[in-house]
Parts: structure tokens; sequence; C-alpha cells
């Protein structure tokens, strides 16, 4: 059944299948909408956690989240030892430090995944049109497109729990796709343990999430941009030859540390 919903996934991203929709009468207010996503992602205010890569098992990232602040590290394993082969540090817009300084770099998933509902509305989703679709067994109150409209901007949410499961956004002519699913309760909270992206429905990467702790206590000068450029400016990293990072460096929406 797990082979099954990976495929299943890995053909939605692609663009290759659509869910069937149901047809409900009535649909929430945006007021409604904000509030609910606001209930559930809002008070998880810190956490950490660790992304692995399939398709790329000797890379992995380790990721802290405070607040509005987040900072990452790649780990590359090469010959049975771990070596730091990147860094960054951001907010919930932008990134703010990337070392090997000439690095892009996507804003994190999870990061992406607490958006609140008026950032989506400014990235193009239009709350006036809201349809009821299926993401593989999860029913989803889809924000922004018609069923079929695969080429709009849209976040899907799940009915029950209120949670993003799916967002779809354009920016500068390319279409992102981000995918959040198998789901499982987390003390108060649900949390997703896979993550898929894609760009216009092409090179879809699978990513693994162990939740390492939520709203825990984390050193403010763990996202400190000054601490950072201390610790790796001046300092060659570990090069790396892994095809994960050609692939985010030319499809996925990377960022480039702000001036």
């Amino acid at each position: 059944m797990k082979v099954v919903g990976h495929l299943t996934i890995a053909l939605l991203v692609l663009g290759c299948m659509t869910m069937a929709s149901s047809c409900f009468a009535f649909f929430p207010e945006p007021g409604e909408l904000a509030a609910s996503l606001e209930k559930e992602t809002h008070p998880l205010s810190s956490f950490q956690a660790i992304l692995s890569f399939p398709k790329y098992p000797d890379v992995s990232c380790n990721l802290w989240v405070k607040g509005n602040l987040w900072r990452q590290e790649f780990v590359e394993t090469v010959q049975g030892r771990p070596r730091l082969v990147g860094a960054a540090l951001g907010t919930r817009d932008s990134v703010t430090r990337v070392f090997p300084p000439n690095g892009r770099i996507p804003l994190p998933g999870l990061v992406v995944w607490q958006f609140s509902f008026r950032r989506w509305l400014d990235m193009g989703i239009d709350p006036a049109i809201m349809s009821y679709q299926f993401l593989i067994d999860r029913p989803c109150l889809v924000v922004g497109a018609e069923d079929g409209q695969m080429h709009a901007s849209q976040l899907w949410m799940d009915k029950e729990r209120h949670v993003p499961v799916r967002a779809m956004w354009h920016k500068e002519g390319v279409r992102y796709d981000l995918i959040w699913d198998a789901w499982s309760r987390l003390g108060n909270f649900w949390l997703p343990h896979t993550m898929w992206r894609a760009v216009d429905g092409q090179h879809p990467l699978e990513m693994h999430i162990r939740w390492n702790g939520v709203n825990i206590n984390l050193n403010d000068g763990l996202f400190s941009a000054s601490a950072m450029d201390r610790q790796f400016r001046g300092t060659a990293l570990y090069p790396t030859s892994s095809p994960l990072f050609s692939l985010w460096q030319g499809t996925f929406p990377g960022h480039q540390a702000a001036d």
C-alpha cells in the first residue's frame, strides 16, 4: 500500500492524473480558513527535523525553525564520513545567508508549509474560487482552483485536519508544486513525514522527514547571521558532487542570500 501511495504522489506531481472532486454546497469564508489554518500551524513555534532524500541517500539536511527564523545545514556522507557541504539562514520570506556564498537554495518546504493564509493570497491564490477534491484518500478543500485546473495557483487543505497538504503557485512563469504526505499525530500536531517537490511537473523530489522535537528551546545564536558569518566566512566547505544540488540549482525555486 505504501508503494502504491508513493506512485500515486509521483503521478500527481508529474501532472499525469487528477483526483475526482466531490460536490458540496457549502464553502467556508476566507476568514474562517485563515483562522483554522493559524489554529493548527501557529502553535508550532519551533522545531528541529532531519530531511533525507531516498534518491540521494548520501545527503541529509538538518533544519531548525524558531518563530520566523530558520537554519539548515546539508551533510553528505562520503566513504562513511559525514561532512558539511552547505548551510543557510532565512526568514519566512527570504534567504539571508548561504554558504558557499555563490550557492542558491529554496525556502525549506516545512517553512512554506507554515505560511499564513494571507501569505498564500499574496502569492496569487484566488479565495473566490473553491472546490472539494481528494488527494489520494484525503478529502480536501482547494482554494484557488476548481477540479482539473492544475495550472492555477492553489492551496489544498485537509478538510478534517485543517492543515495544508498541497500547494501550487507561479513565479516568473514557472509552476511550483509541493505535497506534504504521510501524516501522523505528534503531541497536539498533525505533522507530515514525507514531502514532494516539483517544478513545471518535472523532476519530482521525494523527501522524508524525521521530527526530532517540536516546541523545543532553540538558542537564538543558532539563527544569528553574524554568528554564521564568523563560523563559515573564509572557510572552505567540503565540495560536493551530489546531483541533488545540481537539481536544486537548476530547477527548484532557489534564492541567493540578500546582500
